[in-house]
């Protein structure tokens, strides 16, 4: 995400749509060459760079990139199901590499396992160590992005010093995740049809507090509670709207009002 392309995904939905549904992707990667900034030196969520390299890779490997997930994943991990991916039309017949996957919650917790382990997968190194290792590192540079490595978002709940956590997270379309705490040894999946909140804040809460942590959610200290207040609707359109009353001075628990 920092190849310097004149592309910002949030800040151009319009050029995001057309990318997206263009439908032969390798043309539209040869007709795009603007750069605005030297490589390596801007932050900026922009899909055309994953295109671009999915579509380097097959380049280098010879082989579609279903074939070749299948290869180098699906199959060393023992995946259940196979998955499903979008592509750009079927006459170009292009895979979309920056979105369109859609996978089974226990092979999302499959892969999950495998950064856990650092790309081990029952003794065999499937994804190199060092990959894993430098998405779980913080880098504070001018002009970039420090929540943002290799692919992975690093922005979730910081427990510890901002240097010291090492949770990691894949975020998908309307809050699909894998979310990976190699500290707390905790690994969870959340497949959704919206996203209401940041799921990744309430992530890391409770990794901590399994492993025993002090949170926010456990230390008198640390309170946030008032994030939580609002108005709640269920699926079936029913609203709820939830309060923080505070602790009480007797028991010292938290209490909510729900109404």
């Amino acid at each position: 995400m920092v190849s310097g392309l004149q592309f910002d995904d949030k800040k151009d939905i319009a050029r995001l749509s057309v990318l997206y549904y263009a439908t032969d992707q390798r043309r539209f990667i040869r007709n795009f060459n603007k750069v605005q900034y030297q490589p390596g030196t801007h932050f900026a969520y922009k899909s055309v760079s994953t295109q671009i390299l999915g579509l380097c890779l097959e380049v280098a490997t010879g082989k579609k990139m279903k074939d070749y997930l299948h290869e180098k994943i699906w199959e060393p991990l023992g995946m259940e199901y196979d998955a499903l991916y979008t592509k750009d039309s079927k006459k170009a017949s292009n895979n979309r590499f920056f979105g369109g996957i859609a996978m089974r919650s226990r092979d999302m917790l499959r892969l999950g396992k495998l950064l856990l382990n650092k790309g081990k997968w029952e003794g065999v190194q499937i994804l190199p160590k060092s990959y894993v290792e430098n998405l779980m590192n913080r880098e504070m540079k001018e002009d970039t992005y420090w929540a943002y490595s290799n692919y992975f978002w690093r922005d979730g709940y910081i427990q510890n010093s901002f240097l010291e956590d090492t949770d990691f997270f894949a975020a998908g379309y309307r809050g699909q995740y894998i979310y990976v705490n190699p500290k707390q040894n905790v690994i969870i999946v959340r497949q959704g049809k919206k996203e209401a909140f940041r799921w990744p804040l309430i992530f890391g809460r409770l990794a901590a507090t399994l492993s025993g942590e002090q949170t926010d959610l456990s230390d008198p200290c640390k309170n946030y509670d008032v994030q939580f207040e609002g108005v709640y609707e269920s699926p079936n359109g029913e609203k709820y709207e939830l309060l923080y009353k505070g602790r009480n001075p007797n028991t010292h628990l938290k209490e909510w009002i729900i109404r």
